[in-house]
């Protein structure tokens, strides 16, 4: 018979490790013996963890009662949201980046039909608007929703005709549809709003941009 044996624990960031025992102390304390095991799974469990990594964790119960999950809930929120500054920020840089990536690409893939390209604008709007949020956040300016902080960043930027293309992002959100012609010209608003967002997002950790994208 092979006994499973626990592996050795990885090495974490001391931020990272302190916010986890933190967190399974808790989970000790709620569950006490209903916990029977916990499994740290993905890049932290291979020490691989990144900046930008999420924490995997399983907590194994022998049964859930509600009444002993519920004084777990401030501690799970209070480790979700113990994020540092500056991994927030590469976290926004990495999320503007990719939907530059995604919006370059779909231009080359999928504009030869209008409709296509006005759902590529439909679906770009919901993730431009929380890193809209986002970045305002992280600039110390924190909108009530994400719709007035993308208005309020187009604003800040001088945009120009921002009123008119904030009105056409509705128009196509809701309905997947632009006004004919009009898709190809609000695409590029879009990415160049985006392309700007990021310039914004590199500036808050002092880096310098190695070329404009």
């Amino acid at each position: 018979m092979t006994i499973s044996r626990p592996l050795e624990a990885p090495q974490l960031p001391a931020q990272v490790k302190q916010v986890l025992d933190d967190f399974l102390q808790a989970a000790r304390e709620s569950f006490g013996k209903e916990l029977l095991s916990v499994v740290l799974y993905g890049s932290a469990a291979e020490g691989k963890l990144r900046a930008t990594s999420d924490v995997n964790l399983v907590l194994v119960l022998a049964s859930f009662e509600p009444g002993k999950a519920d004084p777990l809930r401030a501690p799970l929120r209070l480790a979700s949201i113990s994020i540092p500054r500056e991994i927030e920020i590469i976290e926004l840089k990495q999320q503007l980046l990719n939907q530059i990536l995604r919006l370059r690409a779909s231009y080359v893939s999928r504009s030869l039909r209008e409709e296509q390209l006005d759902l590529v604008i439909a679906h770009a709007v919901g993730p431009l608007r929380s890193s809209a949020a986002a970045l305002l956040e992280l600039q110390g300016t924190a909108a009530a929703s994400s719709q007035q902080a993308l208005e309020r960043i187009g604003s800040d930027l001088a945009l120009a005709n921002w009123p008119q293309t904030l009105a056409s992002l509705s128009v196509i959100q809701e309905s997947h549809l632009a006004a004919p012609g009009e898709g190809p010209l609000l695409f590029f608003q879009v990415l160049d709003l985006a392309c700007r967002m990021h310039s914004q997002a590199e500036a808050l950790s002092g880096e310098v941009p190695r070329e404009s994208l």
